[in-house]
């Protein structure tokens, strides 16, 4: 009899194998919604400036602690919520570029030994709060659905942006040259770039997300951003912003009324600020006989002095953070960072961390173009917002890290892997590019991503 039921037991089927991603998740006798910890993340992480200047315009560096005790917090929170939830994205490792962020935040804190930074500690305080951000984000991908995570992210993004343009509107005024902002704490050039990539985000939302009953909203914050863009008169990142809407309306695989809608907003933005913006760009052209434009606002005085300091000193530079207090100062205050993204790395982080740094850009790019290819709207994003960046770091660098956000590098890349991941799964491409198919409607995915 035993016999019998050891034989029925090996030949009765196998219980299903539940995908983790069908695990709801549970907390401490409440709902925990990953997503929901995502998008108030992003909200907090884009009203950083609008706080500063409502909240600690004495002492700023009161804000900053303030902000290392809440993203703190985060992190807290994200490490519990890991111990009690599965894993739900495993996959981030799919995106290869990944290893080259991880090697990337590791140089920048090898740096720290060499730094001249006129206190290490606080140049380490910088770096943690960006490895404690970064954490998060990597603990949203792992716990959460990747793509529920990614969206939660970019519309809590978009909203903070959204908060901080109506603040800069209402309480900001504008700077002495008729420029949005504020001098010290909301600078035309940052609140600029920030609008500036939250647009782009807008048009993801608008036109690439299903079932996104709010299009209309996104829209009008669309048109929000660009025109406080605009006021901002921050002239990199209206110029990286608007190729980057170029190669959206050009690229994006879409019906001809609907590029004519984009092309029509991003034109209406243009005309509304058209007075402001010429009426500055004059100014700009004969301010001091032509020298400030020829100069690049001074700009390429500081190369020069820059590069002369990075041949003292080019395989493993200054050190994190260094700029600020050891960099070139060739205007009436500090200068924080070399106003060129690759001069900056060079300075900081010498060729070796330049080198993953374009390492990185390039995997990010690779990951995009695969995705593209077969056919993830999501990669427009990734493509727009590399544009944009690519652009924008040609005068402009980030003084933690690359001007590319890293958070939201990482969150791109975590979310394009485990999109990779199982869309590598199914072993075929559909509906490719005409100029990737192989005699038929599919093509095997090895043949794109190998």
């Amino acid at each position: 009899m035993s016999n019998a039921a050891s034989i029925a037991s090996e030949s009765a089927p196998a219980p299903p194998i539940v995908a983790a991603r069908s695990v709801r998740p549970k907390s401490w006798g409440l709902t925990l919604h990953v997503h929901t910890l995502a998008y108030w993340f992003w909200f907090f992480y884009a009203s950083k400036p609008f706080i500063t200047y409502l909240f600690f315009q004495e002492n700023p560096a009161y804000g900053t602690l303030a902000f290392g005790v809440i993203g703190a917090g985060f992190a807290y929170v994200t490490f519990l919520a890991g111990m009690h939830l599965p894993t739900r994205s495993a996959y981030l490792k799919e995106a290869r570029a990944v290893r080259w962020f991880v090697l990337y935040m590791a140089w920048m804190f090898v740096t720290l030994l060499w730094t001249r930074a006129e206190s290490t500690f606080v140049a380490f305080a910088y770096w943690a709060l960006l490895a404690l951000e970064c954490f998060c984000i990597f603990m949203f991908l792992r716990k959460g659905d990747a793509r529920r995570v990614a969206i939660a992210s970019i519309r809590g993004f978009v909203a903070g942006s959204v908060v901080m343009a109506v603040v800069t509107l209402v309480a900001a005024g504008t700077t002495g040259d008729a420029r949005l902002g504020d001098d010290e704490l909301l600078n035309p050039n940052s609140i600029g770039n920030q609008f500036a990539y939250a647009a782009l985000c807008c048009l993801f939302l608008t036109f690439d997300v299903k079932g996104d009953k709010g299009k209309l909203k996104w829209g009008l914050a669309f048109l929000v951003l660009m025109a406080t863009l605009l006021q901002s008169l921050s002239k990199t990142s209206i110029l990286g912003a608007g190729v980057a809407i170029f190669y959206y309306v050009i690229r994006r695989r879409s019906s001809v009324p609907v590029k004519l809608v984009l092309a029509l907003l991003f034109m209406g933005g243009v005309y509304l600020s058209y007075g402001l913006v010429s009426d500055y760009v004059t100014a700009y052209i004969q301010d001091r006989g032509g020298a400030t434009m020829l100069t690049l606002s001074g700009r390429t005085l500081l190369w020069i002095d820059t590069w002369e300091m990075i041949r003292d000193n080019p395989w493993f530079g200054y050190g994190f953070f260094s700029f600020r207090n050891h960099g070139p100062q060739v205007f009436t205050r500090i200068v924080p960072h070399a106003h060129n993204e690759w001069l900056h790395n060079l300075f900081s982080y010498g060729v070796i961390g330049t080198v993953l740094c374009l390492l990185l850009y390039v995997g990010f790019w690779k990951l995009m173009r695969h995705l593209r290819a077969m056919g993830v709207k999501e990669a427009m994003l990734g493509m727009m917002l590399l544009i944009y960046f690519l652009i924008r770091g040609l005068t402009e660098a980030n003084v933690v890290g690359t001007l590319f956000p890293m958070p939201l590098l990482l969150l791109l890349l975590g979310w394009g892997g485990i999109e990779l991941h199982a869309r590598k799964r199914r072993g075929v491409l559909t509906s490719p590019p005409s100029s990737l198919r192989a005699g038929g409607d599919t093509v095997p995915v090895r043949e794109i991503v190998s």
